[in-house]
């Protein structure tokens, strides 16, 4: 059975001891209401601080998702024109679809107009050997390994390799460990 949030009024289970959309301790009667409970809940919210229950069970928001699991686009340069450092297998797997997924998108929006087409798969490709090269480092190999990314059936092997393949555990000569 539900009820109704006292503060926030969204519906939660009858069990609830705090609500999961604004985290404030729920009260079951008039009864429990004490000024010490009212004046913590209010308190909290006038000063935007969140409670126990909030911090360690809400859910996050889209925003704080979005900011932990996508790449932060102001420093996109040094994200995909960079061939100095190393970068881990989940952040060159995130990376590349993301790549892949914006340049075929704009492919076949200017698919009308070929050269322009042609133009940002070429960006997309030159991207692309930038993160191979930085994944390369990863593994310990020199980046002039990417020329293989030419080569058309072999490219999709060392993709496989790049995508799987463990970095090396430690520093390396191309940088410090990858997270």
């Amino acid at each position: 059975m539900t009820v109704e949030c006292p503060y926030c009024h969204e519906m939660i289970e009858e069990t609830a001891q705090y609500c999961p959309h604004c985290g404030k301790a729920v009260i079951k009667s008039k009864a429990e209401v004490t000024p010490e409970k009212e004046k913590e809940n209010l308190s909290m919210a006038e000063e935007g601080k969140k409670s126990q229950f909030q911090q360690e069970k809400a859910p996050k928001s889209a925003a704080s998702y979005i900011k932990e699991n996508i790449p932060n686009t102001e420093n996109w340069q040094e994200m995909y024109l960079s061939t100095k450092g190393r970068i881990s297998r989940s952040t060159f797997f995130v990376r590349w679809l993301l790549l892949l997924v914006t340049v075929g998108i704009i492919s076949v929006v200017f698919s009308f107009v070929p050269p322009v087409a042609a133009a940002f798969s070429l960006i997309g490709l030159i991207m692309q050997i930038t993160l191979g090269v930085r994944r390369l480092h990863d593994l310990g190999h020199s980046g002039l390994w990417a020329i293989i990314f030419c080569i058309p059936v072999l490219y999709f092997v060392i993709l496989l390799a790049l995508f799987f393949m463990k970095g090396d555990a430690g520093d390396n000569a191309y940088g410090p460990k990858t997270k």
